[in-house]
């Protein structure tokens, strides 16, 4: 991130976040065969000076900009080289949580900086001249990225954990990073809040059979749950209780649900052989498409723009589904070459696919020229559960049956191994999920029935 980009919150950034967004569309479309390419562009547009494109860039939404990016070589230089994909991207996630993220830049974020490292004190005297832009989450999101991109290596500390009755299957972040649920066997979900320095339990919901999974919406007021009792149920926060709003339900135990990007959609996966997609229609949540797998669905999860949605099955593939005209459609289907894929997430680009599958191996495939191809492989030496990129993309959180979960940096082209951390009683190690801005990440175990927070810190050699 360049200093430019700190001091004028413009979008001049140097472009030295190398391990973070790989800005490109999602659409694979060649550039040579753009509408610039075709005579469509407007001469007195495409050569306007490159310092007042970007500012104009910098204004549009992801969608706007990814067509922009299409228009002539140029401009897709621009783009990527600012960061513009990125910092949309980045804008549309904060953009409604500007007081949050200042109480919460107050409360945790500056101290934490501070004690990181040396350039984590340099990054908070400019974020302190800083707290009144307009673009001040998307300057603090970037500025966090850098410095832990650039960190060798890093050490986990642990700061909370949490207890259930059974095994926790899984726990994630609600986007103001304040709070963090946890799903569990013991048929509850159960909401923790960070209150003058600890995480405390704010609430229970409950379920008549095990939690299999829950997850905030993109604004946090409100939070999805799957369940074995073939339902998922979507709660919203009224007068600080969380309260039933709607049931979705399948023919099979629900393994997984999830919101898109806006909060408009919903994806379930399930035992029944199925994913479905689900929208608010006269104000009620009905299925808009149902998506068929010959197995198990295991975890269903939108691509950042919301134009995409991969599924992961006991089938043994991992397969990509795009709206087109209105319709959901399959777009690729990834065979990784095991009997069973756990899960599948895209990266916050949305050109890359982490799976975790039922070997010893994490696989990441990429979008080039339109196709799907395997990038990079990362193994380990026992089975691996779950895999989940952090909110910039540069690091990976795995988790495995040895008791470990492991955090890896993409660095010098590679995925190298940055940090590690294990549970108790050589019990497996779930699922792990990043908070917003990176600096802790949360597991959950089989291990005395628990969740546990981790705060990342700076390694010295």
């Amino acid at each position: 991130m360049g200093g430019d980009f700190m001091i004028n919150g413009n979008c001049n950034a140097s472009g030295s976040l190398t391990t973070m967004f790989s800005t490109s569309s999602t659409s694979g479309t060649n550039p040579e065969d753009s509408i610039s390419n075709q005579g469509f562009a407007n001469r007195c547009i495409t050569n306007l000076p490159n310092e007042m494109v970007v500012k104009i860039l910098s204004n549009l939404n992801l969608e706007d900009i990814s067509t922009c990016r299409l228009v002539n070589r140029r401009w897709q230089a621009l783009v990527d080289e600012n960061h513009l994909l990125a910092l949309s991207f980045s804008r549309r996630l904060h953009y409604q949580r500007n007081p949050q993220t200042i109480n919460r830049y107050h409360s945790f974020t500056r101290g934490w900086l501070s004690d990181f490292s040396n350039q984590g004190k340099e990054l908070v005297e400019q974020l302190d001249s800083l707290l009144g832009h307009r673009h001040f989450p998307e300057i603090l999101f970037f500025g966090i990225a850098e410095i832990l991109s650039k960190t060798k290596r890093l050490t986990c500390h642990r700061v909370c954990r949490v207890d259930h009755y059974d095994s926790v299957n899984n726990a994630s972040f609600s986007p103001d990073g304040n709070y963090f649920v946890t799903a569990s066997n013991d048929e509850t979900a159960e909401i923790w809040e960070f209150v003058a320095g600890r995480w405390q339990e704010k609430c229970a919901i409950f379920h008549s059979d095990w939690v299999n999974n829950a997850s905030f919406s993109p604004d946090g007021n409100h939070l999805v749950t799957a369940s074995n009792d073939n339902t998922a149920k979507i709660w919203w926060l009224v007068a600080g209780q969380w309260r039933e709003k709607a049931t979705i339900e399948h023919s099979g135990s629900v393994h997984n649900a999830s919101f898109n990007s806006d909060g408009s959609l919903l994806a379930t996966a399930s035992g029944d052989r199925t994913a479905k997609i689900w929208g608010i229609v006269a104000g009620q949540w009905q299925a808009k498409a149902t998506i068929q797998h010959s197995g198990l669905v295991n975890n269903a999860s939108f691509s950042p723009d919301g134009n995409h949605l991969v599924t992961a099955s006991d089938d043994g593939t991992a397969k990509i589904w795009g709206l087109v005209d209105e319709q959901w459609q399959e777009k690729a289907t990834i065979q990784p070459g095991s009997r069973r894929v756990k899960n599948a997430i895209f990266s916050p680009d949305g050109r890359h696919i982490v799976l975790a599958c039922d070997d010893h191996v994490v696989r990441i495939w990429g979008l080039a020229a339109g196709q799907w191809q395997k990038k990079a492989t990362i193994p380990h030496s026992c089975w691996v559960n779950n895999a989940t990129f952090s909110p910039d993309g540069s690091h990976l959180v795995t988790t495995a049956d040895c008791y470990t979960a492991k955090i890896w940096g993409f660095v010098a082209g590679q995925w190298q191994e940055k940090a590690w951390v294990y549970h108790f009683d050589n019990e497996a190690v779930i699922t792990a999920n990043f908070s917003p801005d990176g600096s802790h990440f949360v597991t959950t175990s089989d291990d005395n029935d628990s969740a546990m927070v981790w705060l990342l810190k700076y390694g010295r050699d």
